[in-house]
Order: C-alpha cells, then structure tokens, then sequence
C-alpha cells in the first residue's frame, strides 16, 4: 500500500537519531503534484539504531516485516503529505505502528506517533483501530485527483456553508444559485447565476462535474411554506428533476439531494411528545403539502434512477438547521433566526409574540453540523435516505427562552394562535445515521444558538436586502 501511495522514491537520507528518510514524490503532471516524506523508525531489542545502508522504500518495510517473528522490535511509521502548490501545513497525517510483539510502546514513542489512522499488526493478525476518518485525508485525495464538484443552492444558507467546507476540503468548487450569497462573498472557484427550472441551465451546471450536491429549492419558513404550495412544487419539481437528470446525462459519479423531514406522515406529528421519526416512517405517506410532497417525490426519483440506470444517489432528509448567514428577516427565515431577530429588536421586559400556542416541538441543528453530516453521507455506500438532526427536542417556548437567557433579557410571551405553526411535533431518530456512519450531530442547542443570536444581533441594525424567490435550503 504505501508503495502504492509513493512510487518512486526520491531521497534516501539518516539522522542523527539514526531515523532514516525517505521523500517521495508522485508523478502524474496532469493532476496536483504531492511530495509525501515517510519516516521508518527501526530498533531492536537492545536499542540499536537502524542500518545506514540505502534500502528501497519496499525493500526497507519488507525486511523490517520479515524479522517479526525473530526479535522483539516495533516499528514506527509516519507518513505526511504536502500538497506543494496549494497549501502550507500537511494536507493530511497517518501513522502505521507495528508492533512485532505483544508488547506497549514506550511513552514517548507512543507521543511520537499521533495517527489519524493507525494500525496494529501482530503475529500475523492485523487490527484496524480508527480513531478518525477526518477533513485531513479526503483532502489530499481530492486535490490529488481533482475533483470537481457543484453544489446548487449555493447562494443560500446551507449551500454558502458547504461551499466554504468543501474548498477547506481541497475540492473545486462550482456554485450556482439565482442569487448570490446574501450576507458574504462565496468561496466558489466558480459562481455561476442560473435558472436551474431551464434544463439547459442544468446541462452547463453540470457540465464537467464529478458529484453534485443538489440543495437548491424554493422554500423557507413555516409561514411561506404553509402559502405557497403551488409556487414551491412547480419550481422544485422542475429544478430537482432537470438537475438529476442533466447530471446523468453529463456523467456525473455521484448525486446527493438534500430532502426534509417534511417529508414524513403528518399523522405521526400531532403530539409535543413525539416518537422520533424513523427513515422507514415516511410511508403510508402523508407528507407536508407542497413542499414535503415534491422533496418525497424526488426521492424516489433518486431512488428510481440508481435501481433502473446505476446512477449513484444519496438522500439526506434535513431537520430543522440554523446558524449565521441565514436569513433572518422578510417571510422565509426559519423559527431560531426569526426568534433571534425578535429578541434582538426588543428591550428587556417586552412582550414577544409567538406564533401557535408554545408548545409545538422541534429538534435544531447548527449548521457546521449539517455541512460535516451532508459531507459524510455523501462519502458514504449507502443510497438510501438518512436523517440528518439532532434529537435535542425542545418546544418553542423554551426555544425562546434559550435565546433570551443568551440575550441577558426577560421577556412577556404573546401566543398568537391565528398563525401558522405546522406539526405539533417532530424529532429525528438517528440510530441509522449512527449505524451508516459511526456519527451524528453532537452540538447542543445552547452552544450553537449563542453566536447565531450575536450574529443577529449585529446585524438587525443594518437595511434588509429581501431574499429573491428561489433559494436554498
């Protein structure tokens, strides 16, 4: 494997530690050129250092594995990779320890070495432990291969976020929205303004892509959402299906297509104390009009089109998501952002209107949350849909109550029954989502609603730019 990873060895040097090592450095010009440094650590049991005669890469680690019956060693291995012309620190970090007898690295060998992924290997059984699949190793695969990817929707909330993930992730990143990002310039190598209900428009999005995150919709709060279910169906009918079907067409790897829970049956909904909601719950359907209907509809269009052509698919059903650069004013913004502006605009002691009687319950996610969920699902085998959410389930009222105790205010509750407030209750069961990935959602609501409120906060004084009507979730 690691003369896979490094083909050619370029260098051969020793320490004055007596640590010998070796520079590669991977040819292939028409991709990002990676200079990997592996470092083999070698000492008998009387702690003598390692030969000084040169030794191929392979040659080196097959006579270091050839000697593990006959001596007590343990070998350290470290293997860093540096993309040269893109970034400064090490784009990913992972250490191989062999230890050729049942035997406990001493503690500052054991300092030394500080795996993403490490390995133990003993008397011929060999143990995987993972400790992490993190950023660092997608990151070097991506920019090593090139990967482009496109993530519609990419003005919006969501989409801005993950943009700005991927890019730290060492992709390239194609964005394209009707709109540019409201709040902050997009991360994008490429934005690109388009109409994605033209299934031209979808055919150039998705010309020389490898995966598409597919997150634009038209939607927003409860309020639009309740409105306009006409508007919402027509458009994402069209966007979702002219987008699928254009990136099977350019081919595309892979399609991930970011659902809702609105998608699951309003008969499961109509108590506070809701049983969370399973993936398997969402038929006999019942979904949300309009706009949990299409996003069901899609769904199985996924579903329909990796069953029928191959076409790799991944469905991701959002809970409710909040965080900074969301909108929080002008009809569309979700319960945690509008909240936060009311409880910004108001002075201690005032009275906070509140739609529905307060007792209606959620689950919130924070954003950073649902960019590493879509990111993990996307890398994922499994093509079915998977909640993405929390199961913190907290009513409105403590909802506003979380965010005035953030605010430092005490505030009147006013419930205005006339407005409309949805489903009595939904949470997300994760128990497949940590079963698929080994992962779930772990910020707690107070700990992400507090820079989402300050952030809020300091910008209720600034003129609203109102959204425009197709946006991302």
């Amino acid at each position: 494997m690691l003369c896979l990873l490094a083909p050619k060895c370029q260098k051969t040097s020793q320490n004055a530690t007596g640590l010998r090592r070796v520079v590669f450095r991977h040819w292939d010009t028409s991709r990002a050129v990676a200079s990997l440094r592996l470092e083999i650590g070698h000492s008998d049991s009387r702690g003598n250092a390692p030969s000084t005669r040169s030794r191929s890469p392979a040659a080196s680690i097959g006579r270091l594995m050839r000697h593990h019956g006959r001596a007590n060693n343990r070998i350290g291995v470290r293997l860093r990779a540096k993309l040269l012309d893109a970034f400064v620190d090490p784009v990913w970090s992972a250490a191989i320890a062999i230890p050729i007898v049942a035997k406990e690295a001493p503690p500052a060998e054991a300092n030394r070495i500080t795996p993403s992924l490490q390995y133990s290997i003993g008397f011929g059984r060999a143990y995987l432990m993972k400790r992490s699949l993190e950023q660092n190793f997608e990151r070097a695969v991506a920019m090593s291969k090139n990967t482009t990817v496109l993530v519609t929707g990419a003005g919006g909330f969501i989409g801005h976020h993950l943009v700005t993930s991927l890019v730290k992730r060492g992709y390239v990143v194609r964005g394209v929205d009707i709109k540019v990002p409201e709040y902050q310039p997009s991360d994008a190598h490429e934005f690109v303004i388009a109409d994605l209900r033209n299934y031209g428009e979808c055919l150039k999005a998705t010309k020389d892509i490898d995966e598409v995150y597919h997150l634009a919709a038209d939607m927003g709060g409860i309020g639009y959402i309740s409105s306009s279910h006409a508007n919402i169906a027509i458009n994402n009918t069209l966007i979702n299906a002219h987008t699928l079907h254009a990136a099977r067409e350019n081919g595309v790897k892979r399609f991930l297509f970011s659902s809702s829970a609105c998608v699951y049956p309003q008969y499961l909904q109509r108590e506070p104390d809701v049983v969370p909601l399973r993936e398997d719950d969402a038929f006999p359907a019942d979904p949300e009009e309009g706009y949990g209907l299409e996003k069901l509809y899609m769904e199985k269009l996924c579903q329909y089109f990796t069953e029928d052509w191959s076409f790799a698919t991944r469905v991701v059903r959002f809970h409710n998501v909040y965080g900074p650069l969301g909108s929080y004013d002008g009809g569309r913004e979700k319960a945690p952002a509008a909240i936060c502006r009311k409880v910004a605009l108001l002075a201690d002691n005032s009275e906070i209107e509140i739609w529905g009687d307060g007792k209606q319950t959620r689950s919130f996610m924070v954003v950073d949350d649902c960019v590493e969920g879509i990111y993990r699902i996307m890398r994922s085998d499994y093509s079915a849909p998977l909640n993405l959410g929390t199961d913190e389930l907290v009513s409105v009222d403590e909802l506003v109550d979380i965010i005035a105790k953030i605010a430092g205010k005490s505030l009147i509750k006013r419930h205005d029954l006339s407005r409309p407030q949805g489903v009595r209750g939904r949470n997300s069961d994760n128990s497949r989502l940590r079963s698929v990935l080994g992962w779930e959602p772990k910020t707690p609501l107070r700990e992400g609603l507090a820079p989402t409120y300050r952030w809020i906060e300091d910008r209720v004084s600034i003129p609203l730019r109102r959204p425009t009507e197709i946006a991302a979730e």
